[in-house]
């Protein structure tokens, strides 16, 4: 059960990656895209049209779901930093603790192989202590 918690913690920790690395270009698009918006509104406003300032501030909500996309992506990058720190200090100090808050973190985050890495460590260290225990008592 060991080498099974060891192998969802380690899947656990590559896609942990691959989303922070997603994440980040993401928010590099956002924040990539906030002056166009600004520009075509610009040009909107010199060129006179009937509807510029209907233009402008449709500019204006683009940029700020742009920017606030942006801060959201950004948010979730450190949430994904942790996950990853848990899920290395899992496979090398397996205790209920970091089970645990694989379980909790890997729920917020949405990765289930946390989830099964913390239920299945958790399994592990409940038949341990009964192997233990039965062991003392003869």
């Amino acid at each position: 059960m060991l080498k099974l918690s060891n192998i969802f913690l380690k899947v656990s920790i590559i896609l942990s990656i691959i989303c922070i690395v997603t994440f980040a270009f993401c928010a590099l698009g956002c924040f990539i895209c906030v002056p166009f918006a600004g520009a075509i509104a610009e040009q909107a406003a010199e060129s006179g049209a009937s509807g510029a300032q209907g233009t402008i501030v449709e500019a204006g909500l683009v940029m700020g779901y742009l920017i606030a996309g942006g801060i959201a992506v950004l948010m979730c990058i450190p949430l994904y930093a942790v996950l990853i720190h848990i899920s290395l200090k899992g496979r090398r100090e397996p205790s209920r603790g970091t089970y645990i808050a694989n379980i909790v973190l890997g729920a917020i985050c949405g990765s289930e192989f946390n989830v099964a890495a913390g239920i299945v460590g958790l399994c592990r260290l409940g038949k341990e202590e009964r192997e233990a225990k039965n062991a003392s008592s003869l």
